[in-house]
């Protein structure tokens, strides 16, 4: 095997690997005549009751990830939990979609613009949609939301993965910060 080869073969498969964790993909949107900056202590919203919601995906097992996940990263940012008069209230909602990728080329090396073969190659995937929203209490006026998209490659990866979409949704809460 050539040598350089084999030294650059791990850092190219750690790129990869990091590559394909980063493909969540976060958007916001909030109030901008809201104040944040009294924030400091949150509780979570009553549960919605179960119609029309997904027995495949609203389970007693992701509700626990998604709000351990959610309250370790506000934990983190320095917010504390209240069930009593808190200053937000938090609620999620989680769906999915089943999508396709198609490519003409068939195998090809990356660097090379040439293709070997012409069959069209097909690829189907879940692409999972995490949605956080801050709801100031007194109206439950809905003051910020934050998104996350991304490819579900690895069920037994849940965990894992709904943390880092909470962790890259979070860091952009509040606004401005």
């Amino acid at each position: 095997m050539n040598s350089i080869f084999a030294r650059t073969l791990p850092a190219i498969m750690l790129i990869s690997v990091l590559v394909g964790c980063s493909g969540i993909k976060v958007t916001t949107d909030y109030n901008q005549e809201f104040d944040f900056s009294g924030f400091k202590t949150y509780d979570w919203m009553a549960a919605k009751p179960d119609v029309l919601r997904d027995p495949l995906i609203d389970t007693a097992l992701l509700d626990r990830r998604v709000k351990q996940a959610v309250e370790r990263e506000l934990s983190e940012q320095g917010y504390v939990s209240a069930e009593e008069d808190p200053d937000f209230l938090l609620s999620y909602h989680f769906g999915t979609e089943s999508q396709v990728d198609v490519t003409s080329c068939g195998y090809h090396y990356p660097e090379s613009p040439r293709c070997w073969g012409q069959e069209i190659e097909t690829y189907t995937y879940t692409e999972g949609t995490l949605i956080i929203d801050v709801v100031e209490p007194d109206d439950l006026e809905l003051v910020w939301r934050g998104y996350a998209t991304g490819a579900i490659h690895d069920i037994e990866r849940m965990d894992e993965t709904i943390g880092e979409a909470v962790k890259k949704v979070l860091a952009k809460f509040p606004p401005g910060a």
